[in-house]
């Protein structure tokens, strides 16, 4: 869903395979993801504020928990609040500096893991990173990164076409992902 870094004290608008969220953290740091809209009149949540650990709509103020459980309607604050004022929620992690949010709803035993980069952390690796925002389907920017070929043509600082041949190379199998690991020949500095 993002850099973790990038998720403080101010809510943050992400949208994800054609629907939109919100990610803030609570008082205690704690990262959440919620559905980007307001039940109440539809007002979008990453424009409020968030307080007292809530996320605060911009509209009337109501205000949910990370769980997506309504906390607070200022309006009318001696009412109890009914359990239908309540947000789409959804799990969330940190790992490797990312924000790993699963959009399903399945149990937590039947998720997929989230992918193994024991190279991310490895000591004395420096990591760039960059964020691509693409006008495309999401299946034909995975298939993208599984196209080695173009890289000698569309990415000069890590492929030549003077040498665009593609080697045999491993794949990694797994229950729920699979990897490669390819050489390809870089051109001088």
């Amino acid at each position: 869903a993002g850099f973790a870094d990038e998720v403080t004290d101010k809510p943050k608008h992400v949208r994800m395979l054609a629907q939109d969220y919100v990610l803030f953290r609570d008082e205690n740091g704690t990262l959440n993801c919620l559905s980007d809209i307001c039940i109440h009149r539809g007002a979008s949540l990453s424009h409020g504020l968030v307080h007292n650990g809530c996320i605060e709509c911009p509209y009337h103020g109501w205000r949910y928990r990370g769980d997506g459980s309504g906390a607070e309607i200022p309006a009318h604050p001696n009412v109890r609040i009914p359990k239908r004022v309540r947000v789409d929620s959804y799990p969330v992690q940190e790992r490797y500096g990312f924000i790993w949010v699963f959009l399903g709803n399945i149990p937590e035993e039947e998720r997929p893991p989230i992918p193994e980069f024991p190279e991310y952390d490895a000591p004395g690796r420096r990591n760039v990173r960059g964020t691509f925002k693409w006008s495309a389907n999401y299946g034909r920017v995975l298939e993208n990164g599984c196209d080695f070929a173009h890289a000698a043509f569309v990415h000069p600082s890590f492929g030549s076409r003077d040498w665009p041949e593609i080697k045999k190379y491993e794949t990694f199998p797994g229950e729920w992902s699979y990897g490669a690991r390819l050489t390809m020949p870089t051109p001088p500095d």
